[in-house]
């Protein structure tokens, strides 16, 4: 026998959120959380639900910061995004039965699940783009490993190049920060190499734009030397000149997914489970990860690889 779902639906239903806007300093707020909770908040308001925003555990606060304060206010479940995922208190949520969707943190227990863009499918299309223009140096800078997107985005651009037959240099993977600085220092130390790569795929607009800068000031022409590639597509990436080509993300569909799961992890029943031996198995009652689809857009900061 399987879960069984109720039809998914907010009538009656208690939602809250936790959301740590300042999580990583402000150079690393990521804009997509910030449309991604307001699509969570407009969806559920045209069903008349509220949103209750909950305080971001602080580093001293106690196991059961979130537990409490989601009991305190009669939460039928929770989405989480942008905090700390090693604190004991998300631990102790996400242990605690109650009905949980993260955002682009991969956790995935009994009744916690979570939605995320697919980071590795888009990151592929950036390098598969690139080697399309006959780019074979590409370098990477990736945003900070401890973090799910940018250790997706590092593997798509591993397995797109292991999969055009394109060897990955050590040195043309570097780390960044999310911001505009760490993309300017990443891209003076690519740029200093004795072979310098032909494109950068950085993974992140910010980023990205502290590339063209450090670009610019070296006096390196973009994209007449060097092509460069942002991931996220936000605003940014239409006003800099030249326009950056870049991975967008969809926050539309990523919060209506964060909402839909999460009403369907509240509506689930528990149901025995057992295998065909007849032994327990454990129970599953959230609904299945979900990743959303990313798109290339296509601006200026690519061309075709220079003849040598």
């Amino acid at each position: 026998m399987t879960d069984t779902p109720e039809p998914a639906g907010s009538e009656g239903v208690a939602v809250g959120m936790v959301w740590d806007a300042d999580f990583g300093g402000a150079g690393r707020r990521v804009p997509l959380l910030v449309d991604v909770f307001a699509g969570v908040r407009r969806r559920l308001s045209a069903t008349g639900t509220d949103l209750v925003l909950l305080a971001a555990a602080r580093p001293h606060d106690g196991v059961d910061a979130y537990v409490a304060a989601a009991g305190r206010n009669g939460l039928d479940g929770v989405i989480v995004m942008g905090v700390d995922e090693g604190h004991p208190a998300l631990t102790a949520l996400t242990a605690s039965g109650l009905a949980c969707v993260a955002v682009d943190l991969p956790l995935y227990r009994n009744r916690t699940t979570y939605v995320a863009s697919d980071h590795r499918a888009g990151a592929a299309s950036a390098v598969g783009h690139l080697h399309g223009l006959g780019h074979r140096a590409v370098a990477v800078i990736t945003g900070p490993l401890s973090q799910m997107p940018a250790v997706e985005r590092l593997v798509g651009y591993r397995f797109e190049m292991a999969r055009t037959g394109t060897p990955v240099r050590p040195e043309y993977v570097v780390s960044g920060e999310y911001t505009e600085e760490s993309g300017y220092a990443c891209a003076r130390r690519l740029m200093s190499l004795p072979e310098p790569p032909t494109a950068i795929f950085a993974a992140g607009d910010r980023m990205a734009v502290g590339v063209l800068r450090a670009l610019a000031d070296l006096g390196v022409p973009v994209p007449g030397e060097v092509s460069v590639i942002g991931f996220d597509d936000a605003e940014a990436a239409s006003l800099v000149r030249p326009g950056l080509t870049a991975v967008a993300q969809d926050p539309a569909a990523i919060s209506a997914g964060a909402v839909e799961s999460l009403l369907r992890t509240v509506a689930m029943r528990t149901v025995a489970m057992k295998s065909a031996d007849g032994d327990p198995l454990p129970e599953r009652r959230a609904a299945e990860p979900l990743l959303v689809p990313t798109r290339l857009v296509i601006r200026e900061s690519c061309a075709a690889v220079a003849a040598s």
